[in-house]
C-alpha cells in the first residue's frame, strides 16, 4: 500500500468513524448517554489520543532517523567511490579496467536501489554481488607495484574498497524495509475510534464538521509523511538517484 493510498484511507476511515458515531447516537436511547457514560468515554478518548500521539511521534522520529542514516550511507558510498577512483587514477593507467568496473558498479547500485518505471530491479545485492566483489578485490590485489608509492596506493585502494562494500550492503539491506502493516492498521483503528468519541455525545454542527475534516486531514498528512520517510528511495521525499549515477565522470578515451 502506497503512502498516498494509506493516508487517504486513514482520512476516510476517521471521518467514517465520526459519521458512525452520529448514526449510533440516533439509534441508542437517551438512557445510554448518562454523565457517567460520558466521563468514561472522555477518559478513554483521552487515553487513546495520548497513545496515538505518542506512537505517531515515535514512529515519525524513528523513520526520520532511518531516513537520515540512509542518506549518510549514500553520501559515504559516493565519497568512497570518488576517493577510490582518485587512488586508482594516481596509481597509473594500468588501473583503467578497475576504474571502468567501478563505474559499472555505480550503475548497478542505482538500478538495484531506485525503482524504474516499466523495469524490475536488478538482482545485484548491494552494488556488487559476491562473485563480482571478489573479482574486483582480486583485481586490485593483482595490480603490479613497481615501488613503495604504488604499494601504498594499492593498500589504500583495497582498504577503501572493503569499507565501501560494507556501507553498500548496509544500504541495500535497509532500503527494502517496509513499514510494519500491523502498526499502521492499529494506529488508524485508534484514530477512527477517537473520531467516534468526538461525535458520540455532541451532534456536530458546521463548524464542528469543518474542524473534524481539518483534524482528519492533518492526521492523515502526518501518516503520509511517516510512510514517505520510511521509503527514502521512492515517492516525494526520494533521495536523488543522480547522487551515485553522476558521482564518477566518464573516463576519457584511451
Amino acid at each position: 500500500m502506497g503512502p498516498l493510498v494509506a493516508s487517504i484511507a486513514a482520512f476516510v476511515l476517521m471521518l467514517l468513524g465520526a459519521f458512525a458515531a452520529v448514526q449510533l447516537r440516533r439509534v441508542l436511547s437517551d438512557h445510554h448517554f448518562t454523565e457517567d457514560a460520558k466521563d468514561i468515554v472522555r477518559l478513554s478518548a483521552s487515553l487513546m489520543a495520548t497513545l496515538a500521539a505518542l506512537v505517531l511521534s515515535l514512529l515519525i522520529s524513528s523513520a526520520n532517523n532511518a531516513y537520515d542514516a540512509q542518506r549518510r550511507e549514500l553520501r559515504e558510498i559516493v565519497a568512497n567511490a570518488i576517493l577510490l577512483d582518485s587512488l586508482l587514477e594516481e596509481y597509473g593507467p594500468q588501473t583503467r579496467p578497475q576504474r571502468e568496473k567501478l563505474r559499472e558498479f555505480a550503475d548497478l547500485l542505482t538500478n538495484s536501489i531506485w525503482p524504474q518505471p516499466g523495469r524490475q530491479l536488478t538482482n545485484e545485492r548491494g552494488f556488487v554481488s559476491g562473485d563480482r566483489a571478489i573479482q574486483f578485490h582480486q583485481s586490485l590485489r593483482a595490480l603490479p607495484a613497481a615501488d613503495d608509492r604504488q604499494r601504498e596506493l594499492r593498500a589504500q585502494a583495497l582498504q577503501m574498497s572493503i569499507a565501501s562494500a560494507q556501507v553498500r550492503y548496509l544500504l541495500y539491506e535497509s532500503h527494502r524495509n517496509d513499514f510494519p502493516m500491523p502498526f499502521l492498521v492499529i494506529l488508524i483503528g485508534w484514530l477512527a475510534a477517537l473520531f467516534m468519541s468526538f461525535c458520540l455525545f455532541t451532534p456536530p454542527n458546521r463548524i464542528a464538521i469543518a474542524a473534524l475534516v481539518i483534524l482528519a486531514l492533518s492526521t492523515s498528512s502526518a501518516l503520509f509523511m511517516l510512510l514517505e520517510l520510511s521509503n527514502p528511495f521512492d515517492g516525494l521525499l526520494a533521495l536523488p538517484r543522480s547522487t551515485i549515477a553522476g558521482a564518477l565522470a566518464p573516463l576519457p578515451p584511451p
